[in-house]
């Protein structure tokens, strides 16, 4: 992912389901107040609210995607209405944006990490402070063209294993998304 952050310019963070939210397991790039916070304390977020969160949720059967706005709350009822708006164009060009409304000072596009398998990993965000919001678009399609032509792997630690991520072993509660290029040769590493 650090490769990925470079290439892009900017902060990548790649986020999971969890049930009807998203968490952001993983943070790669310029350290940003707001995204280190969501990204560091895994809190789960509304999945029509984030760019990332509304590509999880775009590309579940629709039965299920009712279902689960269908648990918002009618405060939010804004928000899912914005969402559906959106969801057309998530699916055609499949990368969906935030663009500066669940966090003032980010802008966010995101897009699908998928296994060679086509199955769902997780969604990859790069994000950019409101002076670069004019890149989002392009961004976005980088993004896209190069998450779908990278082999990606999912590494999954235990307590005891020696695997690391830049804050301390990885425990058994912790998924992460990694290029494969980005792990050294090790046993026991899923990779697509």
């Amino acid at each position: 992912m650090a490769e990925l952050a470079r290439l892009l310019g900017c902060t990548v963070l790649v986020g999971v389901r969890v049930g009807d939210a998203i968490v952001f397991t993983d943070l790669v790039g310029e350290e940003s107040p707001s995204l280190t916070f969501v990204a560091r304390t895994h809190a789960r977020r509304p999945l029509y609210t984030s760019a990332a969160g509304k590509t999880l949720l775009a590309n579940v059967p629709d039965d299920d995607m009712y279902r689960l706005l269908d648990l918002a709350s009618p405060q939010q009822a804004g928000e899912v209405r914005q969402f559906l708006a959106e969801l057309p164009e998530i699916r055609s060009r499949r990368l969906a944006f935030n663009r500066g409304v669940t966090l003032a000072d980010a802008f966010a596009v995101a897009t699908l990490l998928l296994a060679p398998d086509g199955s769902l990993i997780a969604a990859i965000s790069a994000a950019v402070d409101a002076s670069e919001a004019d890149r989002l678009d392009a961004i976005g399609e980088q993004l896209k063209d190069i998450t779908s032509t990278t082999s990606w792997a999912v590494v999954s630690g235990s307590g005891t294993s020696t695997q690391r991520s830049p804050d301390g072993p990885i425990n058994s509660t912790t998924w992460c998304a990694c290029m494969v290029s980005d792990l050294p040769a090790r046993p026991g590493v899923m990779s697509g």
